[in-house]
């Protein structure tokens, strides 16, 4: 939670932008990494065959943070390289890190199902993202403090001191897992390479949910790699004040992870999923509708309850892969997840920044505002998030409840208990009183 605020932070944005990024290379930046989740296929296979997962994962994981470095320093050390061929150079190595990453994801996901407590699995990893984001939004913190006061430093070497930093963190973090268990790996034997790849695609609940999950990757991603270019770019706000913005989402996290895992432990994910489902495109009309002067206080606003959508639907999404998969070939039901959903969601950037250059000369002037390219792929994704609500009643678990059942108990999820506000008060008082008139 040191490393990724450190190499992905609104400071990397304005870094790529200075060394000259265009909106198709923000895509492959965004999309390439995610394609690269295919390699998770990869990694399962090999997971079936390995009985030790650990010194795999710590490796690759470790090699996949050091490629930071030479992406840090390439453009300080070699500027008259020229944009183009650095940005080429840039995004392979980023797609290598990525590589190296994604090959191991499947091995750490089923060691961390063996390890985890099922009973109260989502309770469990729910805590475990509220502490993970306070040190995220402390992280997040320090990096705007530090842009705020090297405002002189030229990002080509404030970039790189990051870097450093978040590089140290994050090896150090794969280090520590040395002292973490690991029981005996399931290895399936006498199955074929065919079986092994399908059996995610056969089962019947869980191939329901891979349909939604490429729905939720393919729509939230057509936007979200935009989001911080957007913001800097085109409403022109600091790369400190943005780094502040972007906390807020942290701070949704940290307040309802916990409560989001009790009620998919009490409820089952599924009606969690759809929930949180049901409100993401909000923050999309926002980002159609900011200004540069409504920015600073309606950007905040959105982050925080997005990020409340964004912690219960990757809760439910974890309790779903953890508990209804089986522990032979487990590892190729993680892979199945994640590199489909990764194929989807990468295609789906790097279509979305193709789209922005080919109309970068769009320009409308309606409504009493100018409308641009952004605009175009925030309207797209709008309607995409909403046609993902329709893979919801498809998705298939037993025995979980229904989504009008916990209403009230998501309803009481921080900061949306806000907005039942009125609600709760005409209960306590006017409620009250009507019926002691009643009487």
């Amino acid at each position: 939670m040191v490393y990724i605020p450190g190499i992905s932070s609104p400071v990397s944005t304005d870094f790529f932008l200075a060394v000259g990024a265009t909106e198709f290379d923000f895509g492959l930046l965004c999309g390439v990494p995610m394609i690269m989740l295919s390699l998770q296929f990869l990694g399962a296979f090999a997971a079936n065959y390995t009985k030790k997962r650990k010194p795999w994962f710590m490796v690759s994981v470790i090699l996949s943070r050091l490629m930071y470095l030479p992406v840090a320093f390439l453009p300080l050390l070699f500027p008259n390289l020229g944009s183009r061929t650095t940005m080429k150079i840039l995004i392979t190595l980023i797609s290598l890190s990525g590589a190296m990453v994604n090959f191991t994801g499947p091995m750490w996901s089923s060691w961390m199902a063996d390890v985890s407590p099922h009973r109260v699995l989502n309770t469990y990893w729910g805590t475990r993202q509220r502490w993970m984001s306070v040190v995220s939004m402390t992280a997040s913190l320090v990096i705007a403090a530090s842009a705020w006061f090297a405002q002189t430093v030229p990002i080509t070497v404030l970039f790189p001191i990051m870097v450093t930093v978040a590089v140290t963190a994050g090896v150090t973090d794969i280090l520590l897992f040395l002292w973490i268990k690991e029981p005996p790996n399931t290895i399936v034997r006498d199955t074929s390479i065919v079986q092994t790849f399908m059996a995610p695609f056969r089962h019947p609940e869980y191939r329901t949910f891979l349909a939604y999950s490429c729905a939720w990757s393919a729509s939230t991603m057509f936007a979200a790699a935009f989001m911080l270019p957007y913001t800097l770019k085109v409403l022109g706000m600091r790369k400190d004040l943005a780094t502040l913005i972007w906390c807020v989402g942290g701070i949704g996290v940290a307040m309802s992870a916990k409560q989001w895992g009790r009620i998919a432990d009490k409820h089952g994910q599924k009606p969690v999923l759809a929930f949180c489902t049901y409100f993401k495109f909000l923050v999309v009309i926002v980002f159609l509708l900011v200004t540069k002067t409504s920015a600073v206080w309606l950007l905040p606003l959105a982050f925080l309850f997005d990020g409340t959508w964004n912690t219960g639907n990757g809760i439910a999404t974890n309790g779903y892969m953890m508990k209804l998969t089986p522990k032979e070939n487990r590892s190729m039901f993680f892979a199945a997840q994640s590199g489909i959903t990764g194929i989807c969601g990468g295609l789906s950037a790097i279509a979305s920044g193709w789209l922005l250059q080919s109309y970068s000369w769009f320009e409308l002037h309606a409504f009493g505002r100018t409308w641009i390219n952004y605009h175009i792929i925030f309207l797209m994704s709008l309607f995409m998030r909403i046609g993902c609500i329709a893979f919801v009643p498809y998705i298939r678990e037993p025995k979980s409840s229904s989504t009008t059942r916990i209403l009230d108990e998501a309803l009481d999820v921080w900061p949306m208990n806000v907005l039942r506000f009125p609600i709760d008060l005409y209960r306590k008082h006017l409620g009250n009183g009507n019926r002691s008139n009643n009487d």
